[in-house]
């Protein structure tokens, strides 16, 4: 019981300095013509870029439904209570097969709530910025976008983890751009799904 109050404080903690730290920040923002959307949307961007992805999502739609699917692991578990301070809902698993929830039971999610949905197409694991081909699946079955979302921080640090994982030093600039909606149709075949996967990843970028 102790370590779990300790773990809620934890997160508590990091919500508030993820909050304090974002609105240092000096922003310069392109694409927001590309959100408008009526129904749920698939946000997409690179796992080394999670940390200010609540806080983006938060200041683009403050009311909207959100949910951002999160790894069953001790990291997972983690990311998925900070998250909640953002009001933002933890669907726990995988695009992959391997996932407690699977594409399937996430398609069921997002039409039961019409909540947008938050995926790292490179993580939990990696390989770094390489899209995997779930969300490409994701976006097929249940017809909506897929909206890329890329930022720079310039100064920022870099941690030693497998995905360089970026933290924006205060009052840095911030460049923020919404990607053009990719729809998946429902009878593209695996070399249209394939040449999609890739324009997602060139557009996604380093």
């Amino acid at each position: 019981m102790k370590g779990l109050y300790k773990s809620r404080f934890v997160a508590w903690l990091a919500a508030r300095l993820i909050k304090a730290l974002f609105a240092t920040l000096r922003f310069e923002v392109s694409g927001l013509e590309n959100i408008r959307h009526a129904g749920p949307r698939l946000f997409v961007f690179w796992h080394d870029r999670l940390l200010l992805a609540p806080s983006i999502y938060r200041w683009i739609e403050p009311r909207r439904p959100g949910m951002a699917l999160i790894s069953r692991s001790r990291d997972g578990e983690t990311i998925a209570r900070i998250i909640s301070h953002f009001r933002i809902e933890a669907g726990r698993g995988s695009t992959s097969k391997k996932g407690g929830m699977g594409l399937r039971a996430l398609v069921r999610v997002i039409e039961q709530r019409q909540a947008d949905v938050a995926i790292t197409p490179d993580g939990p694991r990696g390989p770094r910025h390489e899209v995997k081909p779930g969300i490409l699946q994701l976006a097929q079955w249940t017809g909506h976008p897929i909206i890329p979302i890329v930022y720079s921080t310039t100064p920022h640090w870099k941690l030693p983890s497998w995905d360089r994982f970026q933290i924006p030093k205060p009052f840095a600039k911030c460049r923020l751009a919404f990607g053009a909606p990719i729809r998946v149709p429902a009878e593209a075949g695996a070399e249209e799904v394939e040449r999609l996967r890739k324009e997602l990843a060139k557009i996604l970028g380093e």
